[in-house]
């Protein structure tokens, strides 16, 4: 009698919350489909029906990442700590922010961050409401999973940020979740939300790349590796924009056009100076046929800055 009270116990604790047919994921109020759980690393989008607001998931493919990230030790360490803040706690919402600079990166940190949680990862879009994204986390009951939630700033404004911070409160929870945030401008964020540790716990500003990490980006990326050190120097003095997004076009419009100047790549693109452009040299390849020219109409010798062997 005993066994079979056990038995019993074991079978309902067992019991999937989900059903599958094809790539949607529905939670369990029906019997067609089948039984399955929500898998760790696998990104679901979420579908609502417009006229039920029934909710259900979608896989999709994985989060996009560039084939090497550049982090610096700083990042790693906070990467770090996040997930295992998160495996440290007990229940609720471990909640990030990764605020600032457009381009810099923090929508990359925030993907490795979701992978690296071994969580299943749920994407959060602007159409999604905070009533619909409360309900999705009462129907989840104990099953933890990532949400992430890009560029908040640019919904706040119709957005009823009052449901959302009853969501982080962690009020409907049964189980843990990470949730991660990114966001341009952070003046726009509720206030609510601001030095609210229970809320969001971490909160990291992103600024402008170090002179250190712009090198490694270019020695990895320029083509014309004697042109390293100029270019960088370039970038310092004139990107009002140091961002990531920034520095690597500017390095591919670099590479595509090996013969014009950094001054003149820098005036055609969509880049802010500090203010007049201070111009750098190109490498020894660029000087070598400028002076060939030179050389035509002249018979004066190469300038200093060319190479031996022009």
């Amino acid at each position: 009698m005993n066994n079979q009270y056990l038995s019993i116990i074991i079978s309902v604790n067992m019991e999937k919350k989900f059903l599958k047919v094809g790539k949607s994921v529905n939670f369990k109020f029906n019997t067609e489909g089948l039984e399955c759980d929500l898998t760790p690393g696998m990104v679901y989008n979420i579908n609502v029906d417009r006229y039920t607001d029934a909710i259900s998931l979608e896989e999709s493919s994985g989060l996009s990442l560039p084939s090497k990230v550049y982090c610096t030790q700083r990042d790693e360490r906070f990467i770090d700590k996040v997930i295992n803040s998160y495996n440290l706690s007990e229940s609720g919402f471990t909640g990030v922010m990764l605020a600032g600079l457009k381009g810099s990166g923090k929508t990359v940190m925030a993907k490795v961050i979701a992978n690296k949680s071994g969580l299943p990862i749920i994407n959060i879009d602007k159409n999604i409401r905070p009533y619909i994204l409360r309900n999705l986390v009462e129907k989840l009951g104990d099953t933890s999973v990532c949400f992430l939630f890009d560029e908040l700033d640019k919904v706040l404004a119709d957005y009823d940020d009052s449901v959302l911070l009853q969501v982080l409160d962690g009020s409907d929870t049964k189980g843990k979740h990470m949730i991660l945030f990114t966001c341009n401008d952070d003046d726009e964020i509720s206030e609510y939300l601001i030095d609210r540790c229970s809320r969001i716990r971490y909160w990291r500003e992103f600024d402008e790349m170090s002179p250190s990490l712009i090198m490694e980006v270019l020695n990895d990326k320029l083509n014309d590796k004697k042109e390293v050190k100029s270019l960088t120097d370039f970038i310092k003095d004139n990107f009002e924009v140091c961002s990531f997004d920034n520095i690597a076009s500017f390095v591919k419009e670099t590479n595509d056009y090996p013969t014009t100047t950094f001054e003149e790549l820098f005036e055609d693109m969509n880049l802010s100076s500090k203010g007049t452009i201070k111009p750098h040299a190109r490498s020894c390849k660029t000087n070598c046929l400028k002076n060939v020219k030179k050389k035509a109409a002249s018979d004066d010798c190469c300038c200093d800055c060319c190479c031996a062997g022009c």
